[in-house]
């Protein structure tokens, strides 16, 4: 409860009393800011929150404290409870003591500068240092007396309390009387002899080894260190006393440990170093114990562990890298039926007793799961000791257990520099740009190692090999993670469908031939060995972009060239030979360099010469693999040595070591290899017969001395061949390699014309691990062995590998995803030119190397492949499961038995139903352990576990796959991955809705306002909302800006609506309260209209409005952000949409409803054409017109006007002021203008416009009486403006269709006769067949 608040009890029992002042400090404080934190403010809450946090050891503090836990009513009781236990924590510091302190520090191990300042900080606020400088100089003084002076016991007494400087020398000066004479009263009496025997005291410490005081001195620097021999504290190793059998190497504790007690010199540690047994002729591996454990010594490091599923107690063994098992635990594991594979009896490793010259007997060796109940399983290899005691722990396997630490640079960060590039030098990649790049997809990693991925990029990155890819890129290549010995990883880029595309650079390499000349006469040599050759090489930045590689954290590509690429080699001896050119007696093949000379003197020139010509060219050498001015050396093939040039004895010693045959089949094979060779071998008939006859079917094979004779005879033919020649890079090239149970074979040939030439045999005994091998990856392994055996000669040349093996076809194309094993070997040929080519196993002359090699000395071929089989295992196994449920639930499926029984045998023909049998080319086991290709098969029991695993964060289907795929597989697991994802309860209810249904469009109506949508826009920022209405035929919409929403006021603006356009069929809208209410339903039975309701939360039933309420809101938006009136830019808005041809019915709404398109301000061709549509009506419309005119005028009484522009004129009163105004004003106004029955006047300044009704000419032969103007003509003439149009006008005389603006004299032919006048008119058809008056 109490590490949740992050607050720990205070333990003062544990804590040193000199440093328990500052740990209450630092507690307080912390406990402090929890009280803020908490706003924890009652003195009784605060006061037992304390004594809760604190704990039982500061609680019995506390109630041994006098008057901590009492207090007055009115008093702080949780201040008094602080204050009493900072007094007792708090003792009163000597300020002497607390500057000693001061001076004393010094910077820890690794210890940062700001650290190292805050503890400064810290000890100096603790310090009393003077202000002025008497006091500085006395309390200098003072300090340096008791510091250098002042002995142990006498510092113990001035430190008593605070003193002066007067003080402290009076206490000195009589310290020192007093000793004087406690001497003088003690001195024996004197004689001649008495400083014969006596022993000089020197006071040096034993601890630290000074003689300033001595080991009791609490001023020893070394009183708290801890001594790097015995790790023991007190003292310094230099005076170390602690004898070797007592030393400690580790103090791990196991509270269940089971101590056991063994007699002396027993093996306990194991060093990791490697000698040779024997210099002459063992190459195995010595270990050495350095450590002797004595009996009766506690062994606390031993802890249980869990080997194949059996307890065993083990011993912690931080300086052996290995596991070392006693025969006891052997027995327990064996008869127990623990679970263990490659049991094997022979090893490459050879273990001595400290000081030991005999080697230990190494009884039994095997592969394991080993783990502990606090962490997860590793698998790890084990060695059984013949009469063993113990059995160890090694580092490597204790540090992945989690049980071992060590370094102490665990938080230390190393800055990387750039790692060398040759100088002055770029290379390019020559690149067909017809082969169609191929972007491969991201081959994921276990989760387990991405840390570690991660950690390979940066420091790439940081050695400026590698940079970030910023874009797409047309090459993309996979990476495969390589797990090392030691742990670690390597990143391989797989290049195998990127190098389809980079042409080979035809560089000529050299011949041995043309080295021969230059190495006569040579008898020291020296063989330079270039760190990382090829990264040496920068890369131009054209040729990059095919490096590059996906993984997890993004795309990268390299800087420098790289080992995958398969012109590497020819870019590399080109680059090579440039640079030594300038230097003498220097070659190089590929990366092999040498320097010679036919004396010391001159290799050295030579050699020094190289080295300055490396040096100017920033080229860096690896000095620990170099060979230095040695007499004898091996080089393509060849021995160098002061005799001359010799052939090397490597290329016949497999055919030399031959055995004899033990069967028809191996004499069969034997006989193939000489009779390929045969037309170079005289007399071959006579010298095969012996070895024909008992290879017959009716013959017993019985191998005698005459076959032997024969045997031995043909050999020394075959070593002698003429065939066997010098390699030439220009001749075609074949490398021939064979498998058999027990060994590997390889002939490399080349050709002159068809004749066949051999260059080199070569065998290799397979070790016990690799026996266990299916014959798929024996026969991969013996390509890819036979190919690094011979790589001098086929580096950077295009040559064919031939295997009688079919599969291989098909598991080496740059396509394929071969086995995890077969994967690792793959890559390692990418740098290499070759084609596969199959020939039946009859054909394969190398099968006889296969079958008659020396099987005495088989060595592993690539010792790290299991390790990183094993890791791959490793981190394949999801966390909650173990590697031994899997390997318990293997053996009960009896599909993954079959597949593991095939894989093993190869024979696949009983088990085609089998679903493994798919993917059989990419299958490999360990035990009955299945992987396909780097992923760990799950047995059908344990599939649902994984699945229930996987889905924990409830990730779905696309994360999920991604996610196991990446470590596990079954088949049909991505099946089986989204079943269990659709299936999961809690990810359906947060799950995303199903795809819409097929869309079903509305039919459109039959015609204009039949089915009409609305809807309603808002709130806007004035509170109004915008009520829209639009027709689904046309599209026509009308909208209104409302304050109020109701029922009402929506059914009050439809009314008006329909009141123009009518009644519609049908009304569509949504569920908003206005269109369900009882109100609207009433509205819209009572007049006929049927009311559709869209779905709610599907406002797509409604698309019409909807659409339009975006286009709405869009300029609804620009309006409100430029400030505009919003009801003026939407009707700007309604008459540019109904004006528009709409996207759907490509006519305009406005078109569609009112059979004519509304006008707008763009000019049209209807402003200047006339377009008659309805002529029918244009005729009724102009003959009713006339009709209507002739009566009205003949009702009126109506004649022509003859006022014209000049005459003068009087103006009608229209506004009388009583019952005597006149009808016509005094003033006198003149025509200015006319139009129809318009007239413009003007008089007195002033302007008129009236009906010419409203004025009456004045006769031009009479004039006005000379009277003087009324005083009231402004009321009678009350206008004011210059242009004037009576409003009252209309009122006077019938109402009539004529046209103001039309003259009288076209109106009509009036005759004045009589008293009723006659009108007549005559009509005529214009041009667009429409009636109108004849002029």
């Amino acid at each position: 409860m109490n590490e949740t608040n992050g607050i720990r009890p205070f333990l003062c029992e544990a804590i040193d009393k000199s440093l328990i002042r500052t740990e209450w400090e630092k507690w307080l404080r912390s406990f402090t800011f929890y009280l803020d934190a908490e706003e924890i403010t009652d003195v009784i809450k605060k006061k037992n929150k304390l004594l809760h946090y604190g704990g039982t050891q500061l609680q019995e503090v506390v109630h041994n404290i006098p008057g901590a836990l009492t207090c007055a009513e009115n008093e702080d009781a949780y201040k008094i409870l602080v204050d009493k236990l900072t007094d007792y924590f708090s003792p009163e510091r000597n300020s002497t003591f607390e500057r000693h302190l001061f001076r004393s520090l010094k910077a820890e191990c690794n210890e940062t500068f700001n650290k190292f300042l805050l503890r400064t900080r810290q000890q100096a606020s603790k310090c009393v240092f003077a202000t002025t400088k008497d006091e500085i100089l006395e309390i200098s003084i003072k300090d340096k007396l008791i510091d250098a002076w002042a002995s142990a016991d006498l510092k113990k007494k001035i430190l008593e309390k605070e003193h002066t400087l007067k003080e402290v020398i009076e206490i000195c000066q009589i310290h020192e009387q007093i000793n004087a004479q406690t001497q003088s009263m003690n001195a024996p009496s004197t004689s001649a002899g008495a400083e014969i025997n006596k022993i000089s005291d020197n006071r040096e410490c034993f601890r630290c080894g000074q003689s300033s005081h001595d080991g009791n001195s609490m001023n020893c620097p070394a009183r708290k260190i801890k001594c790097n021999k015995c790790a023991m504290l007190g003292h310094f190793a230099r005076k170390c006393r602690t004898t070797s059998n007592k030393r400690k190497f580790s103090t791990f504790d196991n509270r269940n440990t089971k101590r056991r007690d063994f007699g002396f010199n027993k093996i306990r540690y194991i060093d990791g170093q490697s000698i040779d047994v024997n210099a002459n002729n063992s190459k195995a591996n010595d270990d050495y114990c350095f450590k002797i454990f004595n009996e009766g010594e506690s062994a606390a490091e031993i802890i249980q562990c869990f080997i194949g599923g059996k307890q065993i107690s083990m011993l912690i063994d931080s300086g052996s890298k290995y596991n070392l098992l006693c025969e006891d635990d052997w027995n327990l594991l064996s008869d127990g039926n623990a679970v263990m594979w490659d049991i094997r009896f022979e090893s490459d490793h050879q273990f001595k007793a400290y000081a030991g010259k005999a080697a230990l007997t190494i009884k039994v060796v095997f592969e394991a799961v080993i783990g502990i109940r606090s962490s997860s399983n590793v698998m790890s290899t084990f060695y059984v000791i013949e009469h063993g005691e113990q059995s160890l722990l090694g580092k490597d396997t204790a540090i992945k257990l989690g049980v071992l630490k060590l370094g102490i640079g665990i938080n230390h960060v190393e800055k990387l520099q750039p790692f060398n590039k040759i100088a002055g030098i770029k290379v390019n990649l020559s690149i067909d740009t017809t082969v169609r790049p191929i972007q491969q997809p991201l081959r994921r990693v276990p989760v387990a190692v991405e840390d570690r991925v991660e950690a390979k990029l940066n420091e790439a990155l940081a050695l400026d090999i590698i940079e970030p890819v910023i874009g797409p890129s047309a090459w993309i290549s996979p990476v495969v993670v390589v797990f090392k010995e030691n742990g670690d990883i390597r990143l391989c880029i797989d290049m195998r469908r990127a190098n389809t595309a980079i042409l080979r650079e035809n560089y000529p390499l050299p011949t041995f031939d043309s080295f021969m000349t230059r190495l006569q006469g040579a008898k020291f040599f020296s063989r330079l060995d270039l760190k990382n050759a090829y990264h040496q090489l920068e890369l131009e930045e054209e040729s990059r972009y095919i490096t590059t590689f996906i993984t997890s954290k993004g795309l990268f590509r390299y800087k420098r060239l790289l080992f995958g690429v398969n012109s590497a080699p020819e870019i590399f001896q080109r680059t090579m030979e440039s640079i030594l050119a300038p230097c003498k007696n220097a070659l190089n093949y590929l990366d092999d360099i040498i320097v010679f000379g036919a004396t010391e003197k001159e290799h050295d020139e030579y050699l020094q010469d190289v080295l300055n010509t490396f040096k100017n060219f920033n080229v860096a050498i690896n000095e620990d693999k170099c060979l230095w001015k040695v007499q004898n050396l091996k080089f393509l093939g060849h021995v160098l040595s002061t005799n001359g040039i010799s052939a090397d004895p490597d290329k016949i010693d497999s055919v030399l070591n031959f055995r004899a045959p033990n069967s028809r089949e191996e004499t069969r094979s034997f006989l193939g290899l000489v009779t390929y060779l045969g037309k170079f071998i005289p007399d071959l008939s006579d010298l095969v017969e012996p070895l024909r006859e008992i290879t017959k079917a009716n013959e017993k094979f019985i191998w005698t001395t005459r076959q032997n004779d024969a045997f031995l005879k043909l050999k020394e033919k075959l070593i002698a061949l003429p065939t066997l020649t010098y390699f030439s890079p220009k001749r075609r090239t074949r490398l021939i390699a064979d498998a058999s149970p027990v060994a590997l074979g390889a002939v490399l040939i080349q050709f002159t014309g068809d004749t066949p030439y051999v260059v080199s045999f070569a065998s290799k005994a397979l070790s016990e691990v690799e026996r266990r091998y299916s014959q798929t990856e024996k026969e991969s392994l013996a390509l890819v062995w036979a190919v690094e055996r011979f790589y001098y000669y086929l580096a950077g040349i295009q040559f064919e590998l031939e295997t009688d093996h079919k599969p291989l076809e098909a598991i080496f194309k740059p396509t394929s995803k071969p086995p995890a094993r077969i994967e690792r070997w793959v890559l390692r040929l990418q740098s290499f030119s070759f084609k596969i080519i199959y020939k039946a196993g009859k054909h394969n002359i190398a099968d006889s190397l296969s079958r008659l090699c020396n099987l005495d000395t088989a060595v592993t071929f690539d010792k790290p492949c299991e390790f990183s089989i094993c890791s791959i295992i490793e981190n394949s196994v999801p966390q909650a499961l173990t590697i031994l449920e899997i390997v318990h639930n293997n053996s009960k499926d009896d599909e993954i038995l079959q597949a593991v029984e095939c894989v093993n045998t190869e024979d696949w023909s009983t088990a085609t139903k089998n679903r493994y049998y798919l993917f059989r080319f990419e299958l490999s086991i360990l035990g009955n352990l299945l992987l396909r290709g780097t992923r760990l098969v799950i047995p059908a029991s344990l599939r649902q576990r994984v699945l229930d695993l996987g889905h924990e964060g409830h990730p779905g289907e696309t994360v999920m796959k991604r996610r196991i795929r990446s470590k596990i597989w079954w088949p049909l697991v991505d099946r089986d991955i989204e079943k269990y994802v659709k299936s999961c309860y809690e990810c359906m209810l947060v799950s995303r809705p199903i795809p819409p249904a097929p869309m079903k469009r509305r039919i459109m109506p039959d015609s204009p306002w039949a089915c009409v949508a609305m809807d309603l826009l808002g709130p806007l920022p004035n509170h109004d909302f915008v009520f829209v209405v639009i027709d689904d035929y046309s599209r026509y919409h009308e909208l209104k800006f409302m304050k109020k929403i109701t029922s009402t006021e929506i059914i009050d603006f439809l009314e008006e609506i329909f009141a123009r356009h009518g009644y519609p069929k049908s009304i569509t809208a949504d569920n908003g309260p206005q269109f369900v209410s009882e109100e609207f339903k009433t509205f819209c039975s009572t007049n006929n209209i049927d009311l559709m309701t869209s779905p709610p939360y599907w406002p797509q039933a409604n698309g019409e409005v909807e659409n339009l309420n975006r286009s709405l809101l869009k300029r609804l938006q620009i309006a409100h952000s430029q400030g505009l009136d919003y009801k003026k830019e939407i009707r700007k808005f309604t008459l540019m949409y109904n004006v528009t041809p709409h996207g759907t019915t490509g006519k305009a709404p406005s078109e569609l409803i009112f059979n004519r398109v509304i006008r707008d301000k763009i000019p049209s061709l209807n402003d200047v054409e006339e377009n008659v549509i309805d002529s029918e009506a244009r005729d009724n419309d102009i003959v009713n017109k006339d009709k209507g005119k002739q009566r009205a005028d003949s009702d009126r009484n109506a004649v022509d006007c003859n006022i014209r522009v000049g005459d003068k004129v009087l103006m009608r009163n229209t506004v009388h002021s009583n019952k005597l105004s006149t009808t016509f004003g005094q003033t006198e106004y003149e025509v200015t203008e006319r139009k129809g029955n318009d007239v413009v006047i003007s008089g007195e300044g002033r302007v008129y416009r009236r009906n010419i009704t409203h004025v009456k000419k004045i006769p031009t032969d009479s004039s006005l009486p000379s009277l003087a103007r009324p005083t009231e003509t402004s009321v009678a003439d009350p206008e004011h403006h210059e242009l004037h149009h009576d409003p009252d006008a209309a009122d006077e005389g019938p109402l009539t269709n004529e046209s103001s603006s039309e003259p009288s004299s076209k109106s009509s032919n009036l005759d004045t006769g009589g008293s009723r006048p006659k009108v007549t008119m005559k009509l005529k058809k214009n041009r667009g067949g429409m009636w109108q008056p004849a002029e």
